[in-house]
């Protein structure tokens, strides 16, 4: 296991701040990551731009049940303008060549806006699906939903800004995450995976497959 970035020990000894790292991948894989997430910046920003626009535009748009699906397209669109473009950039490159504070930013973001999208997944299955029985979406309910989803992306990013775990590159060393591979002491990271584990975990299991499965199909 790697020391410091990696699954796999850094064989080419140069840092995944500081160089190319094509010696995780053949070449072939960082042309099709590149391919991949260009696709998704430039495609999926003016997509959620658009909903976005659109709401603001539309008054009969703003209703309680819209809400959600307003908040999902809002963490969509900062994921792709924060975090997205971030790794396309650095992809093209072939290392995450903007260094340490953009590395810990780009990844808190996509925590955020991913957790955020997961959660506010999970509310929508509570709404359309009533696992609890009927009950009145009211404006001031949709609101502290909304905030709920913020809280909990927030709250379980944050952490490594702490001292808690740490944000490292990851994959092909053109973007960051949270530290899953080193377990290292100093951070802490296994315990912060395990937080991660109990507080994201609920977000994308059962409830949001249950929402796709029996309430859309």
């Amino acid at each position: 296991m790697g020391k410091y970035f990696h699954l796999y020990e850094n064989v080419s000894k140069v840092s995944p701040f500081e160089g190319p790292q094509y010696y995780l991948a053949p070449m072939w894989v960082f042309h099709l990551q590149t391919t991949f997430m260009g696709y998704v910046l430039f495609v999926g920003t003016p997509l959620n731009f658009v909903i976005l626009l659109v709401t603001m535009k539309y008054k009969k748009l703003r209703v309680p049940l819209n809400y959600i699906l307003v908040n999902i397209s809002f963490a969509g669109f900062i994921f792709v303008t924060f975090s997205v473009s971030q790794v396309f950039i650095s992809t093209i490159r072939g290392y995450y060549f903007l260094g340490h504070t953009l590395c810990a930013m780009e990844s808190a973001m996509g925590s955020i806006a991913g957790l955020v999208t997961a959660w506010s997944l999970a509310v929508r299955y509570l709404i359309i699906c009533k696992p609890f029985g009927a009950f009145k979406f009211s404006n001031s309910l949709a609101l502290a939903a909304v905030g709920f989803t913020w809280f909990m992306g927030i709250g379980s990013a944050i952490p490594p800004f702490f001292g808690w775990s740490r944000y490292i590159p990851e994959g092909l060393g053109c973007s960051c995450g949270p530290d899953w591979y080193t377990h290292n002491e100093e951070y802490n990271c296994s315990s912060d995976t395990y937080f991660l584990m109990v507080t994201c975990s609920p977000s994308s299991s059962s409830p949001t497959l249950s929402y796709w499965v029996l309430c859309e199909l």
